[in-house]
């Protein structure tokens, strides 16, 4: 039961690291994307 639950931990742990680290360049991507469908440019 321990294992387990430090198992899952350490997935959750690595699942949330992994979203930190996309998330700018996603939200980067999302930005350039919207700017581009803009008629401002």
């Amino acid at each position: 039961m321990v294992l387990l639950y430090f198992y899952s931990n350490n997935v959750n742990v690595s699942v949330v690291r992994a979203v930190t680290q996309v998330n700018p360049i996603f939200l980067l991507a999302a930005y350039l994307y919207r700017n581009e469908k803009t008629p401002n440019s």
